[in-house]
């Protein structure tokens, strides 16, 4: 009756949703879902219905078409992203093979290479195991006692929807054998805040000179992340690096962005980043400043594109300005060019490279540094 009165088929669709009958809210909201007078509440309460009822590709168009009408609305984009992943649960068996392969020049240019690679397996709804393999090269004889083939295996559990575990222990295969113990713990309160604190008994965020000499360290890490909206977010993370030469590291990053225009196939971004750090120990064998801090604008542009090929693509380019003080030495600038491309072939298949390629500086000296970095996620 009275197909044509938005009022009463609104709260007719919505008094059926509350009564947790989605299938028959559903149905009652068809008879207006395409028009254009939804507010966020009741694009949100259908958009649920949608995900309950396992019709993934209905909601995710809905959402679509709807964000583009309320793109600073934080709550259909989480929406959005919920029902993404409740889609690539339901179409994969659990299994995930995920790969992160790194190509950078450390301190004074020389070449490193970093690959992590990991299988998971979920063997229920909260609980996933996994392995990874982690190898680092260094292009450098001197340094070749750094490298690693290390080992590890471990467990993620969803405690809630909000707080998540992570144990891990590992082992280096080949040279020294040596141990360790990874534990994280993530608690989001809200959309909008995130909290982690990880602890590793061998870091593999220290140099590579610095394995070479015989020296490992130990990483605590807090990190912090307010993301209101599309619109701005502030990051950050603070460090502590025990090392086995008794040296003790710390370090703040913080990160602001904002969103300067977004339009449906491009996104304009600023940031501003600010680094420091600060060690005990002078005389290490490895880039360890007494003192030091950073400060750098960063303006990226990310593009959007349509295919009938892909589920998504996008190319994000960057460009980065800023100074660098080193206590003892002059203040220099550096800056930074990155480009790089992203693929979603399908919810099996995701797929991601990226070009980088700056001034830094070293000891007060000015050293160019290339980057490239390859990621991918497979789920069978």
């Amino acid at each position: 009756h009275f197909p044509k009165d938005y009022p009463l088929q609104r709260d007719y669709a919505i008094v059926t949703a509350w009564s947790d009958d989605c299938k028959l809210a559903l149905k009652r909201f068809k008879k207006i879902q395409n028009s254009s007078k939804h507010k966020p509440y009741i694009i949100t309460l259908m958009g649920e219905c949608m995900v309950k009822q396992g019709r993934y590709k209905d909601a995710l168009s809905f959402l679509d078409k709807s964000q583009k009408r309320y793109p600073n609305y934080s709550g259909l984009r989480h929406l959005r992203q919920k029902a993404l992943i409740e889609e690539a649960s339901r179409t994969s068996s659990g299994t995930e093979i995920k790969n992160y392969t790194q190509y950078n020049e450390s301190d004074q240019g020389f070449p490193e290479w970093l690959v992590l690679t990991e299988a998971s397996f979920q063997v229920s709804k909260r609980n996933r195991f996994f392995s990874q393999y982690i190898i680092s090269r260094s292009s450098d004889d001197a340094f070749k006692a750094g490298e690693q083939d290390r080992l590890a295996i471990g467990w993620r559990y969803q405690y809630s929807p909000h707080l998540f575990l992570e144990q891990s222990v590992s082992k280096d295969v080949k040279e020294n054998g040596l141990g360790g113990s990874l534990s994280r713990i993530r608690y989001n309160p809200s959309d909008t805040w995130n909290f982690e604190f990880m602890h590793d008994t061998y870091s593999l965020d220290i140099p590579i000179r610095a394995k070479a000499s015989n020296v490992e360290a130990k990483q605590t890490t807090f990190s912090m992340t307010y993301d209101v909206d599309e619109s701005w977010y502030g990051y950050v993370t603070v460090n502590r690096y025990r090392f086995s030469d008794t040296n003790i590291r710390e370090s703040l990053y913080g990160e602001y962005g904002i969103l300067l225009l977004k339009k449906t196939d491009l996104e304009h971004r600023l940031s501003v980043e600010v680094y420091s750090s600060r060690n005990s120990l002078t005389g290490a064998p490895y880039f360890n400043p007494i003192k030091d801090k950073s400060l750098s604008l960063t303006y990226k542009l990310d593009l959007h594109f349509r295919s009938s090929r892909f589920d998504k693509h996008s190319d994000q380019f960057s460009i980065s300005l800023g100074q660098y003080d080193q206590k003892g030495f002059a203040t220099r600038g550096r800056w930074g060019l990155y480009y790089g491309q992203d693929y979603k072939i399908s919810n099996r298949f995701h797929f991601s490279y990226g070009l980088g390629y700056g001034r830094n500086v070293y000891d007060g000296q000015l050293e160019s540094e290339k980057k490239f970095e390859m990621k991918f996620v497979l789920r069978l």
